[in-house]
């Protein structure tokens, strides 16, 4: 399911918060977080494996804010019944 991810990992700058980079972002997010089975540390550990970077790394951390950010949204469609 996390492979969405692949294409916005391969951009240079996706760990920054850039409006093109967080779009991107968004946009992946977008096909997968209205799952039910959606996981946020899933995601991260994703996202690590991908990029080769630990979740104590400086990237990592980068992972792990995306993460946090997938999790709200996440979160707020859960509470709202909107998930699938």
């Amino acid at each position: 399911m996390y492979e969405v991810f692949d294409d916005f990992l391969t951009t240079d700058t996706w760990y920054t918060t850039q409006r093109p980079d967080m779009h991107r972002f968004y946009l992946a997010l977008d096909q997968v977080v209205w799952r039910e089975d959606f996981d946020g540390e899933k995601l991260a550990a994703y996202m690590c494996q991908k990029t080769g970077h630990s979740r104590d790394s400086y990237m990592g951390a980068e992972i792990g804010r995306l993460a946090d950010a997938a999790c709200t949204v996440h979160n707020f469609l859960s509470g709202a019944g909107r998930l699938t």
